[in-house]
């Protein structure tokens, strides 16, 4: 009767002992797995690139847009701070400036005829880029009093 409790014992031992053992499978990601998460995590990336793409575009037309708002409020400056006629004259003619993407930024400033001192003159300022469809990037009109 002692044997045969002995031998129960192990018995009992060793399914105990194959119950707690841990499979060589079960320390990490199968192959599958892996595949499956590289595969999912690059239609995310798909499906995210053309909403990144768009924003470069739009933070690239606002940064041309600021230099040539920047470009017009300094001739507008310019002419505030020569309030003749000869001085507004002086500051009517088209300039350009690179925008260090290949386009050419124009900056074109008129003047009406009939300056004459002691009034209020319409002073423009538009700039617009050379690129094939003429984009105007910013304008402004400011009234002048030209001073005697």
């Amino acid at each position: 009767m002692v044997a045969g409790c002995g031998r129960f014992s192990a018995q009992r031992q060793i399914r105990v002992n194959q119950d707690n053992r841990r499979d060589a499978g079960d320390d990490g990601f199968t192959l599958v797995e892996v595949v499956v998460s590289i595969v999912l995590l690059g239609l995310i990336a798909m499906t995210m690139l053309p909403m990144f793409i768009t924003g470069l575009r739009l933070s690239m037309q606002n940064s041309d847009r600021a230099s040539a708002t920047a470009q017009v409020n300094a001739r507008i400056e310019q002419a505030r701070a020569t309030p003749t006629c000869a001085g507004l004259q002086a500051l009517v003619a088209t300039s350009t400036f690179d925008t260090g993407r290949g386009e050419t930024l124009s900056l074109v400033t008129t003047l009406p005829d009939g300056c004459t001192a002691n009034s209020a003159v319409t002073f423009s300022v538009v700039a617009k880029t050379t690129d094939s469809v003429g984009t105007i990037r910013s304008s402004a009109t400011t009234k002048v009093f030209v001073a005697s």
